[in-house]
């Protein structure tokens, strides 16, 4: 992707809003006249590559390269899902939280690691997600991970496009909070007694 951009000089854009999905897109932005009360299209990568360049004194390319280690070792598992519900992507903290290594979660669907008693609401919130009728939403859940066991999430997912006329994407940010809801429930289980 770095020499990509450095060859074309094309630079990511973003539009976001309250009532518009967030576009990120390669190209110079156009007009769109089918939705034409949406905002332009701004650059975000160039002024966002232009401060950690000059903050860490590195190239631009350097810059692009820190943005995408961060994204692949970030603290929150990290995953694109396509429309039709296959991944397109995902960082190996995503991978460590539900348990199956990336060749293999990358065959999944979101139904082979959700709980099946948190499947419904699942499918329900990604499929109005898809077809824009929320542009993000976030959901306490229950993956089965590989070795059988289960695991708590704290899931935040948005509708992600990287132009105006392709393919919307989901963008989910999971964090562990197995602990959390097992400290919960043992509280609970004390107050009850």
């Amino acid at each position: 992707m770095t020499d990509e951009y450095a060859a074309s000089g094309r630079v990511p854009f973003i539009t976001s809003g309250p009532d518009w999905e967030t576009t990120v897109s390669g190209l110079t932005p156009v007009s769109d006249p089918a939705n034409q009360s949406q905002r332009p299209v701004v650059p975000i990568a160039s002024p966002l590559l232009a401060d950690l360049a000059t903050t860490m004194e590195l190239p631009a390319y350097d810059a692009l390269a820190l943005f995408e280690a961060t994204c692949e070792q970030a603290a929150f598992g990290i995953a694109h899902l396509r429309e039709d519900e296959t991944w397109a992507w995902v960082n190996q903290r995503y991978c460590e939280i539900v348990g199956y290594p990336r060749e293999e979660l990358m065959t999944l669907g979101l139904e082979d690691i959700t709980h099946p008693d948190d499947l419904g609401i699942t499918l329900e919130m990604t499929n109005r997600a898809r077809l824009g009728a929320l542009p993000s939403y976030t959901l306490e859940k229950r993956f089965i991970r590989k070795d059988g066991t289960t695991v708590w999430g704290h899931l935040t997912v948005s509708r992600i496009r990287t132009s105006p006329n392709t393919p919307a994407y989901l963008v989910g940010f999971l964090q562990d909070i197995t602990s959390r809801r097992h400290a919960e429930q043992r509280l609970a289980a004390q107050h009850a007694a």
